[in-house]
């Protein structure tokens, strides 16, 4: 920088320098010029006035010779009106038939008596006519002013070489100031960047570079307080990170692992690794884990799922959430995926013994229900003679029971759901037409008691490949709520289209609809909102959260709209199957 300094300021100088040499040469040679045409005109109006004072030729001659002696620098010429040289001092007095030009002839004519000045072969001159006869020439040769120019531009040189000597150590001396102040800033900076802080010495001559230390000084306390406070908490982030009783593991768009924190490591085993920025494939070994990463990459979508380490008997209940352009990378936004993973070892072994205690019980409870049903039923067919308060009860026990069992039914079938359990069914293709067909001729009676009607619109080509009875399942529980919270002469309607290459299932009834504060909360286990109409309709809560369970399984979303009194519209979107 120091010897880009001193060049630039070199090359600057020397250029200007010499355009002012250039300008200085024309402007001394223009007044040179006019020096000595003005020395030209004065000689010779003197040597004019004697001349035309003259009576004889002798006297004219004596001045000519008078003014040319032992001098080149001047010369004179006589001539008559015709052009014929009379007398000129540069030839001793000789003349042999010696003439000056017509045109000079016609210049001093045009003259008037008066000088013309004009110039050629490296002279100048004036001529004039003196008298009717006499013409008289004077010039000044020019080899003189060239002299003076070669010896301006012999000082000029000097000049420029002393003043280029004298630019380079002042740019030296200056450059070398400017270079000081920058290298105490950047050793500054230096102690800054290692965590340590010494303030600039602010003191210099110039009070502008003294403002600029100062501030450069106040911008540096800034920063390292800065610096010192993230730090800080990214040494807080990094202990409740490392410290934290989940694995979590980030995982860019590219495949590259941002973080993964000191339990993920324990749990999948990973030793330390330097490089940063890693592929995922290149740490990451355990083949669920894997699977499902590449599976939320290709599709962008949340996961679910166990891993399970059979060697520590432990089971990590695993998410993978992805975060849309939460993430910079060189000033670009990029998708994240989130990996947590939890122990849940104990609270899968509970729900496991919850499930079997629920798939014992049912079926402990199954057989009294049914043997009460039965003979309850015996009782009504065979005790026609009765009175009709011990047929009344007759009737509840029998109703009641055949409720019981289907509460159970439903219990059991939602902890199957729930564990995945006795759903080993085969997958086949379920038209969607032929499912509705069916339930809306089993649910028509139910409707017909209160007068309401049930309208399809179904696309008969649209289908997916799974159980028959899931479908059938959440299709039926739909339905039967869309019923069941209906009002009198309402309308339930059904409609099975395909948009943007999805399957969207519809089932929206006119009822009482949902209260806003509701809705998040009607898919949970055994909630029921309006207790009064409950109480009329009966149901045990569980039918939403069955069809909640199915929607997970069949990898497709629920979505629900409603407004208080005028209806309610559950929306279920279904991958649409692709045939290879």
């Amino acid at each position: 920088m120091k010897d880009e300094i001193i060049r630039r300021n070199a090359l600057i100088t020397g250029i200007s320098l010499f355009i002012f040499s250039i300008f200085s040469f024309s402007i001394t040679s223009y007044y040179n010029l006019r020096s000595l045409e003005s020395e030209l005109i004065s000689i010779s109006n003197v040597v004019s006035y004697q001349i035309n004072n003259t009576t004889t030729d002798e006297e004219l001659f004596s001045i000519v010779d008078e003014y040319g002696k032992d001098q080149e620098w001047y010369d004179i010429v006589i001539c008559n009106s015709l052009g014929n040289i009379i007398k000129d001092s540069s030839n001793d007095g000789v003349v042999s038939n010696a003439s000056i030009s017509e045109a000079e002839v016609k210049r001093a004519k045009d003259s008037n008596g008066e000088f013309s000045l004009y110039r050629e072969d490296e002279k100048i001159y004036y001529i004039r006519c003196i008298s009717d006869d006499i013409i008289i020439r004077t010039s000044l040769a020019f080899k003189y002013n060239t002299s003076f120019l070669l010896m301006n531009l012999f000082i000029v040189i000097i000049l420029l070489i002393f003043v280029l000597f004298i630019s380079i150590l002042s740019s030296k001396k200056i450059s070398g100031n400017i270079i000081d102040i920058i290298e105490k800033i950047d050793t500054h900076l230096q102690t800054i960047n290692e965590g340590e802080y010494n303030e600039i010495e602010d003191t210099h001559k110039y009070e502008e570079v003294e403002k600029v230390l100062r501030e450069i000084n106040e911008v540096n306390r800034n920063i390292l307080s800065s610096m010192r406070s993230i730090k800080q908490e990214h040494s807080k982030l990094e202990f409740v990170i490392n410290n934290m009783e989940q694995g979590l593991i980030i995982i860019s768009s590219k495949e590259e692992v941002l973080l993964i924190n000191d339990y993920a490591k324990e749990i999948l085993g990973i030793d330390t690794y330097d490089e940063e920025n890693i592929n995922y494939h290149r740490i990451l070994t355990d083949d669920v884990l894997l699977n499902n990463i590449a599976k939320a990459i290709k599709k962008n979508e949340d996961e679910y799922f166990d891993i399970i380490d059979r060697e520590k008997m432990k089971i990590y209940g695993t998410s993978i959430n992805y975060l849309k352009n939460k993430w910079f990378d060189e000033d670009k936004e990029i998708g994240l995926y989130i990996v947590l993973m939890t122990d849940v070892t104990e609270k899968r072994n509970n729900d496991e013994l919850k499930a079997e205690f629920i798939s014992n019980a049912s079926h402990e409870l199954k057989s009294p229900i049914t043997s009460i049903r039965g003979f309850s039923e015996l009782l009504l067919a065979t005790n026609a003679s009765a009175d009709e308060k011990t047929k009344k009860y007759l009737n509840v026990i029998y109703n009641e029971s055949i409720k019981m069992k289907s509460t159970i039914d439903e219990l059991l079938y939602l902890s199957n759901l729930e564990y995945r359990r006795n759903l080993e069914g085969e997958k086949e293709k379920v038209f969607f037409k032929d499912v509705i067909d069916v339930l809306v001729e089993a649910y028509t009676e139910q409707a017909d008691k209160e007068y309401i009607s049930i309208i399809t619109n179904v696309d008969e080509s649209l289908y997916i490949y799974e159980q028959t009875n899931l479908l059938d399942h959440l299709i039926s529980n739909l339905l039967s709520n869309a019923i069941k919270y209906n009002k009198r002469n309402g309308k339930v309607y059904i409609n099975v289209e395909e948009r943007d290459n999805k399957i969207y299932l519809t089932v929206a009834d006119t009822g009482v609809g949902i209260d806003e504060k509701d809705i998040d909360k009607i898919f949970e286990r055994f909630y029921r909102t309006d207790q009064s109409h409950n109480r009329r309709t009966g149901g045990t809560g569980i039918g939403l959260n069955i069809v909640k369970q199915i929607v997970n399984i069949l990898e497709a979303k629920l979505s629900v709209e409603s407004k208080k009194d005028v209806g309610t519209k559950f929306i279920v979107e279904f991958k649409k199957e692709v045939e290879e």
